[in-house]
């Protein structure tokens, strides 16, 4: 689903707006800092299956059980632990799992060069 960027906060509108990339995202309302309502949840998986054909290889980094359809989708699934630990389903399917931010950049940078 491409999102309506009406919805989206004013630095988060004008980043997009500015680097002219197509993006998904869930939709929610928001009254300045204020959550009103939740409109659509981004299914990931969808995402990487909108992309995919546009992509010779897909990398995919997350840390929760809503990052399961995208590590489904992808070729490399990254379990990204430097904020919390990831969900030990989406360890069970990822490629690699990094804790920190210099591992994942390392790991990163493996794919730069296969």
């Amino acid at each position: 689903m491409l999102c309506d960027n009406r919805k989206l906060g004013c630095l988060g509108r004008d980043l997009i707006n500015n680097l002219g990339v197509t993006w998904y995202s869930s939709t929610a309302d928001y009254q300045g800092d204020r959550l009103l309502d939740i409109n659509t949840v981004l299914d990931k998986g969808q995402a990487i299956a909108a992309i995919r054909q546009h992509f010779e290889r897909i990398v995919a980094i997350g840390d929760g059980m809503n990052d399961v359809s995208m590590f489904e989708q992808s070729d490399i699934g990254i379990a990204f632990g430097a904020v919390h630990r990831p969900a030990a389903g989406l360890v069970q399917l990822a490629d690699f799992v990094c804790n920190t931010e210099a591992s994942l950049c390392m790991t990163l940078n493996q794919f730069l060069y296969t």
